[in-house]
């Protein structure tokens, strides 16, 4: 009904696709939790020792589950992020996607693509194997007549802005300039 009425106006709609990370509540991450068996527990980056070294934006980003071993997660304990190197989450986003398009939806902005591979505690922002996957869900998205994507890219954005990447691409980081440049 929105997409219908957005369209008789006119109007695109865009929405907000969590590409990165999954919430530790979702049942996926929840069956994850019960060990090294369990399903959906390759979605997810495992270790069974907490690495060293880690720091991002002053954290460790190695969470200890009930079990003893040890999830990622870039923005916190309540976000576990998910591992693309497993060629079934790929499939999933892009089911994901497909049937929002398939339904109509104008586009996407992707949040946090800088941060989908994470190589080792020195080399875990902006990787080239984050750039791929963000080019590769642009040329889904894309694909589709008349659709838009935006990629939250805090790293580098006006390097995700080029359509050998995502196309187009923005940072929080810059929001006070743009806001103080009103005044």
């Amino acid at each position: 009904t929105l997409l219908r009425a957005a369209h008789r106006r006119g109007i695109g709609v865009i929405s907000d696709y969590i590409v990165n990370h999954a919430s530790a509540r979702h049942p996926m991450f929840t069956s994850a939790l019960q060990g090294p068996d369990a399903p959906f527990r390759d979605w997810f980056v495992w270790r069974a020792t907490q690495p060293p070294g880690w720091d991002i934006w002053g954290k460790n980003p190695w969470y200890a589950s009930d079990r003893g071993d040890f999830y990622f997660g870039t923005f916190g304990a309540h976000m576990p992020d998910f591992d693309f190197r497993n060629p079934a989450v790929w499939d999933y986003h892009a089911s994901s996607l497909r049937l929002w398009l398939n339904r109509g939806l104008d586009g996407f902005r992707l949040d946090a693509v800088p941060h989908l591979v994470e190589n080792d505690a020195r080399d875990w922002n902006d990787q080239p194997e984050s750039r791929a996957l963000t080019r590769r869900l642009q040329q889904l998205i894309t694909a589709y007549p008349r659709r838009h994507v935006v990629c939250e890219a805090t790293a580098k954005p006006q390097d995700y802005g080029d359509p050998a990447v995502c196309g187009g691409a923005f940072a929080f980081g810059y929001v006070h300039h743009f806001a103080g440049a009103a005044l």
